[in-house]
């Protein structure tokens, strides 16, 4: 059709499909697709076989083939929910060993601690 490369690669991701790989303006500021973007030496949107990095991330996330920067996000937000899964940390969760440990420090069951049933730091009496 006589177009040019310039002229067909409206998102300047070097292609000229228009389709961009995330490497635009607004991923300027996202240190995840800046570390890919290193990572991709080729530059195809694609991190493969033999590019520096590529058998730490796909070690670390359990991927294989060739790996786009959507399937790490992926990756790392269904590792992070799993870790939020098996640790909660809620303001629930948080009342309630709160409310464990000061049981266990109310040793006369008062709803008070006193001096004595406080955790003591380390003192160094003679």
């Amino acid at each position: 059709d006589g177009d040019s490369d310039s002229d067909s690669d409206s998102d300047g991701d070097g292609d000229s499909d228009g389709y961009s790989y995330g490497y635009g303006d607004d991923d300027a500021e996202d240190p995840l697709a800046r570390r890919f973007e290193r990572m991709d030496e080729n530059g195809d949107g694609l991190l493969s076989s033999g590019e520096r990095g590529y058998d730490r991330v796909s070690e670390r996330l359990g991927l294989s083939g060739d790996i786009t920067l959507a399937q790490i996000e992926a990756a790392r937000e269904t590792a992070k929910a799993e870790r939020a899964a098996e640790f909660p940390l809620t303001r629930e969760a948080v009342r309630e060993k709160t409310t464990q440990k000061f049981a266990e420090l109310d040793t006369n069951g008062d709803g008070i601690l006193t001096s004595e049933e406080r955790p003591k730091k380390h003192r160094y009496d003679s």
